[in-house]
């Protein structure tokens, strides 16, 4: 029931921002060429990239510092975040171009951490996604690496973030809208970090790739 109520809250969220998102798509927004490979088996695998720092247009701060606030002097309450770790990017494809941007909401509920994410494609429609995340998290992963508060770390660690709630540990694509609407299906992601610097910001990448079917 717990993890029920979380996921909830984090796809209503995102429903709002999903909302607003189709509400402007009576602009004529030019369609970026999509890169996606279909499948022998059936459904649509596209491949989307972030890069950190440079594509992180907010973040209202992990509870544990990582990755840090940005900008720095932006503080969101409590009350607004409702506790959910918030987080905006822009949005590449697998050849680097910035053809989106995509939001992610996260929150922790007893041993239980879930998070959300709806990618904002201009032209095309948004996806919306969610799963849950593997026991420990980014900051018990880098600390076991050597990161200390305070001080900047080089190295190189990759984080699986999905363990479900689709099969084969991947999380689930809830739907979309307009060219993915009507669609399901499921979705990895994999922070792939290179180093952190001494005020809590990540360099690496964030790596998505969704594998949308259409229901009939």
């Amino acid at each position: 029931m717990s993890r029920f109520v979380l996921l909830s809250g984090l796809l209503v969220g995102l429903l709002g921002g999903l909302a607003a998102a189709t509400l402007v798509e009576w602009v004529d927004h030019p369609r970026m060429r999509a890169h996606v490979s279909v499948q022998p088996n059936g459904g649509a695998l596209e491949q989307f990239v972030i890069r950190l720092p440079r594509d992180r247009i907010f973040d209202s701060g992990a509870a544990d510092g990582l990755p840090a606030r940005f900008p720095a002097d932006v503080e969101l309450s409590a009350g607004l975040t409702g506790g959910a770790h918030i987080e905006q990017f822009k949005l590449r494809d697998r050849e680097g171009e910035v053809i989106g941007v995509a939001a992610r909401h996260s929150q922790t509920l007893g041993a239980t951490t879930s998070a959300a994410w709806i990618l904002y494609l201009p032209g095309r429609g948004s996806l919306l996604l969610h799963h849950v995340e593997p026991p420990g998290g980014l900051a018990d992963e880098l600390s076991r690496r050597g990161l200390r508060a305070g001080t900047a770390w080089n190295g190189e660690v990759t984080l699986r973030r999905t363990v479900g709630p689709a099969g084969q540990g991947r999380g689930q694509v809830a739907g979309g809208s307009f060219e993915f609407a009507r669609h399901t299906g499921s979705y990895g992601e994999t922070w792939r970090l290179t180093g952190v610097d001494v005020e809590g910001r990540l360099r690496g990448t964030i790596e998505l790739d969704t594998l949308t079917v259409l229901v009939e």
